[in-house]
């Protein structure tokens, strides 16, 4: 089967297609594009996606007779392709387009949706990084500015200016450890952004056998063994809370205890919340001068000897992603005012018979990650501006409404969730930028689930080089200027 490289892409055409034919069927639809004004980009994403059927549909749509047999083929082979897995609407218009398209000079449905994707307007986005590659993977997530605050993907904004924030962070000379930034504050974020470092604080051993003799004579052995464990790892991650300390108490183990088991971690988030604040070797020298000994004596041990100062370069990426804004999960509103495509994929359970103002004030409550459903029932079971108060029956009835149609903030943010709303056709996430925030409309920064819809149109000013040579051959330079 016949083969073109498109950027990093490769291309298959039908084996009765010659290199003279391929060639004017590119020529063809890009001199045609240029015509409609749909920038060439758009095209070269566009084949590099086209079924082999498809692509020969398209090429040949003008050609009588040919055009119509090579469309007929295009239109069997995806009915083929689809009809077990579509609803009987959708068989419908299949064969309809398809005998509407047997008609000679009617393209095809398949030459029509063809053609359709390829004026199809996509999200046009940007990006800083620290880093210099030619794709997007979501391998590399956490490893540019690594907060990962709206969502677990890959991270794009509108509004140039958001950019540029990133744009001066990544280029600001500072201080690495072990090749990553030391300007984390929060203790949840320097553990997981240094968790090698701070894994090499621990003694397992030595925590085992304390566990074990703390244990001896614990009624259930095991089960209290598990439950310490578990604690001990929520210690590690400093994600303690008070429920934490009263379990232990239950058990006779007072939490100092294992605060002193981690005695290390405990100095190293000292240190590092401190090393934070130094954006040069003369702030760090002042900072290291008001450590304890204990904090000097953990920092030349863990710290020192993976710290450097560094003077990093950051690129500029412009970028298309192939969505449009609708099929985002959109951060700032609850699952009731999403679009329909979110709504369906994560299983918008809607109660017509709710009172619209009931609703609303339901809606407003699943904003809140700190709110349980047990503070929605008690909120309208009592009076208050929204509602009056509601029988213990009619509140139920609201709460089964939340439980059934919140998506936590904390949940959002999760892999699991990410790959979860991937795979029911979920883009990604959108939120509005600091610029837009408390606004009508303004800009949105985008959280990107799937690596494979990003397209790179840009990075430092320049086009991907085989993409430019594959539109404008050697003419390339004439239409891509290096940026000083």
């Amino acid at each position: 089967m016949p083969t073109v490289q498109i950027g990093d892409k490769r291309v298959q055409f039908p084996d009765t297609m010659g290199p003279e034919d391929i060639q004017t069927t590119l020529n063809d639809r890009f001199q045609k594009a240029k015509q409609w004004g749909v920038d060439n980009s758009k095209i070269l994403s566009f084949l590099s996606e086209m079924r082999p059927e498809d692509m020969t549909a398209l090429g040949t749509s003008m050609i009588p007779g040919v055009g119509d047999i090579a469309g007929a083929y295009a239109d069997y082979t995806d009915i083929k392709e689809n009809w077990d897995d579509s609803p009987w609407t959708t068989k419908a218009a299949m064969v309809g387009g398809a005998a509407l398209g047997a008609l000679p000079f009617v393209p095809s449905r398949s030459q029509v949706n063809a053609a359709g994707d390829v004026v199809k307007e996509k999200i046009k986005a940007l990006h800083a990084s620290p880093h210099d590659f030619d794709r997007f993977s979501m391998d590399a997530i956490g490893t540019g500015e690594g907060a990962q605050a709206y969502g677990y993907g890959l991270y794009f904004a509108e509004n140039p200016a958001v950019k540029d924030e990133y744009l001066e962070q990544f280029s600001q000379p500072r201080l690495e450890v072990d090749g990553k930034p030391a300007n984390a504050v929060y203790t949840g974020e320097i553990r997981e952004r240094f968790k090698e470092i701070y894994d090499s604080a621990i003694d397992e051993p030595m925590i085992s056998e304390w566990v074990n003799m703390r244990l001896d004579d614990a009624d259930d052995f095991d089960a209290a063994y598990e439950k310490v464990d578990g604690i001990i790892e929520k210690f590690k991650r400093g994600e303690e809370y008070t429920r934490d300390f009263d379990e232990l108490a239950e058990l006779g183990i007072d939490a100092n205890e294992i605060y002193d088991l981690l005695d290390d971690q405990q100095k190293l988030d000292s240190v590092f919340s401190n090393i934070s604040q130094a954006s040069n070797m003369d702030d760090l020298g002042y900072v290291i001068e008001n450590f304890s000994p204990e904090e000097v004596a953990v920092y030349q041990r863990y710290v020192e000897p993976k710290l450097q100062m560094v003077e990093p370069k950051a690129w500029t990426y412009e970028v298309e992603i192939d969505a449009s804004p609708d099929e985002f999960l959109d951060w700032d509103k609850p699952l009731s005012e999403q679009s329909e495509a979110v709504r369906k994929a994560l299983g918008y359970s809607d109660n017509p018979n709710l009172d619209p103002k009931k609703k609303a004030y339901v809606d407003d409550f699943l904003k809140y990650d700190s709110m349980t459903e047990q503070d929605l029932y008690e909120s309208l079971t009592f009076s208050n501006d929204y509602v009056e108060g509601m029988s213990p029956e009619d509140a139920n009835v609201l709460v089964e409404y939340a439980k059934a149609n919140r998506i936590r903030g904390d949940e959002m943010v999760t892999p699991e969730f990410a790959e979860r709303a991937r795979q029911a056709g979920i883009k990604g996430i959108r939120y509005k930028d600091g610029f837009s925030r408390g606004a009508e409309g303004g800009t949105s920064n985008y959280v990107v689930f799937d690596e494979s819809i990003i397209t790179i149109a840009k990075k430092y000013g320049i086009a991907i080089p085989a993409a430019a040579a594959m539109l404008y051959g050697d003419k390339a330079d004439q239409y891509y200027e290096k940026e000083a």
